[in-house]
């Protein structure tokens, strides 16, 4: 019940990173999507592994580091977006 009481607000970020990520997908870019995945799999995984591994964190404190990791991924997928590289033609 702890992590649902935390990380359910974040399913939205989720959702709008989804979003974000499978339009830049859709218009050919992958780049952006990919790195964003990756670096919610190290803030939840990684930070997560050392909150709880090294700091003896409960699993609050790995509740709450998902609930960041999804907030980053969105957060890096709209900065792309913001940022127009995605839409940015191939040069291929």
């Amino acid at each position: 019940m702890t992590y649902l009481r935390i990380v359910t607000p974040a399913y939205a970020a989720l959702g709008f990173g989804f979003v974000l990520g499978f339009a830049a997908q859709g218009a050919g870019h992958v780049f952006w999507p990919f790195v964003a995945a990756v670096g919610r799999i190290l803030v939840a995984a990684g930070f997560g592994w050392v909150a709880v591994g090294y700091f003896g964190a409960g699993l609050a404190a790995l509740s709450a580091m998902v609930t960041v990791s999804l907030v980053v991924y969105a957060t890096a997928c709209a900065m792309a977006m913001i940022a127009g590289s995605v839409w940015k033609p191939d040069r291929t």
